[in-house]
């Protein structure tokens, strides 16, 4: 497996993994339109993960803003048929390594009721910072993480 840069015709791929990994009730799938955006943005880190064969099996999204010092990881998503495995990890430690080569800190949010994944990022290093309620489509709200770079 490996770990590289989206590109144009991965686009196909993102739009179905975004749709098998997202239940509309809780999240808001990324459309067509923005993956394409996202895949030709300078302010955009869209890393994916593949197979020996280029098979994209997930992928990871992080935002640059100019007048922040952070990377937003905005999101991170595997094939339902290929998780459970370490491609998840793989995608967070690259978007990690992308922010922090920056020289950036990376910001992440989560929702409130996401104790496993809240658990993963304290363990990490990441300290809360902000919550905001009634954030995902069924009004539950999430927190605001942090990682200062080393």
């Amino acid at each position: 497996m490996k770990v590289r840069p989206g590109r144009p015709a991965d686009l196909d791929r993102l739009v179905e993994i975004e749709a098998g990994s997202f239940d509309p009730k809780f999240y808001t799938p990324m459309t067509r339109r923005q993956f394409r955006h996202h895949l030709g943005s300078p302010n955009s880190v869209m890393l994916v993960v593949a197979d020996p064969a280029d098979q994209v099996l997930g992928y990871a999204l992080g935002l640059l803003h100019a007048r922040r010092n952070a990377l937003r990881f905005y999101s991170l998503a595997v094939a339902p048929d290929a998780q459970r495995g370490e491609l998840g990890r793989m995608l967070f430690e690259a978007m990690e390594e992308a922010g922090f080569s920056r020289g950036l800190d990376m910001q992440c949010e989560v929702r409130s009721d996401n104790v496993k994944l809240i658990t993963r990022y304290e363990s990490l290093g990441y300290r809360r910072y902000s919550t905001v309620a009634n954030y995902y489509p069924d009004g539950q709200s999430c927190i605001k993480f942090l990682r200062v770079r080393k």
